[in-house]
């Protein structure tokens, strides 16, 4: 688990296509943190891009 202090190692930047299709292709079998921990994104980031692909199924963002 990540440190609140430690920044993610993508943090801020632009997502690729290819971190996009990960997503788009693992979201539903893998939670939006663990797709952000093989990503080095955060689960909020990762829930933006399902939010904003249109993947959203209304499931905790958080896969808590």
């Amino acid at each position: 688990m990540v440190d609140k202090t430690q920044r993610h190692l993508n943090h801020r930047t632009r997502w690729t296509i290819a971190e996009i299709t990960f997503v788009e292709q693992h979201y539903g079998q893998l939670s939006a943190r663990e797709i952000g921990e093989r990503l080095g994104r955060s689960a909020n980031g990762v829930a933006r891009i399902v939010q904003l692909s249109g993947l959203s199924r209304g499931v905790s963002s958080c896969g808590l």
